[in-house]
């Protein structure tokens, strides 16, 4: 198996050197963990949870996430990201995202030319991970969500002191998008609290007070 930083042209580049050499690529990223089990929720190394003769006919494996909560932190400390956050959130909407396990030695085209790894082409049989072929699904996404045997523990906001800077960062160097819509995406994964809206206005040098309006009320502390 390879590991490799999710960037559509590296796993492209990856693909085409180590294709006939792995099993399976996984395209997640560093701080994303990957839960596999069967019936019995015992976890299972991934390498014998793909083995299962339910895969058989797969190409690829898609995993739903599973969206963790900021855990009511604001600032970064330096314990490990699963002992900082706990709090499942399991109406999130995100949930619906996935992202792929694709198995090595396909000939043949595996993702759109200029789109992202979450989803492979549809010339690719792809199954959830219960092993049930997907016939037709809609870009990077599974509706409901299924979590059955696996799924991908997603630290999408983490503290509000980290969200600022992923906020800096852009999304993959694209800072096209609103600053108050990044905000107000926080406060849809996490409880409001003055506390977090005082960091976020101290960071960025600006009121967002306006945006207070739109949140949902049993989102308030």
């Amino acid at each position: 198996m390879v590991l490799i930083w999710d960037k559509l042209n590296l796993l492209k580049i990856c693909i085409k050197k180590y294709n006939r050499k792995c099993n399976w690529f996984l395209f997640f990223d560093f701080d994303e963990y990957l839960e596999v089990h069967f019936e019995d929720n015992k976890p299972i190394m991934l390498q014998d949870f793909l083995k299962n003769n339910m895969f058989d006919k797969c190409e690829s494996v898609l995993f739903n996430w599973l969206m963790y909560t900021d855990n009511d932190l604001i600032h970064y400390d330096n314990r490990a990201l699963l002992e900082r956050f706990t709090t499942l959130k399991y109406d999130n909407q995100a949930n619906q995202y996935v992202k792929s396990i694709v198995r090595g030695g396909l000939n043949k085209i595996i993702f759109y030319p200029k789109k992202s790894n979450h989803v492979p082409d549809p010339n690719v049989i792809s199954c959830d991970s219960t092993g049930r072929i997907l016939t037709r699904y809609n870009p990077f996404s599974i509706r409901p969500p299924v979590f059955d045997y696996g799924f991908i523990k997603h630290f999408s906001t983490k503290t509000a002191e980290e969200y600022v800077e992923k906020t800096k960062r852009g999304d993959n160097g694209n800072l096209s998008y609103m600053i108050e819509d990044r905000i107000k995406l926080f406060f849809t994964h996490n409880k409001f609290s003055k506390e977090k809206l005082k960091l976020f206005e101290e960071k960025f040098n600006r009121s967002f007070s306006r945006i207070i309006g739109g949140l949902e009320k049993d989102n308030i502390e």
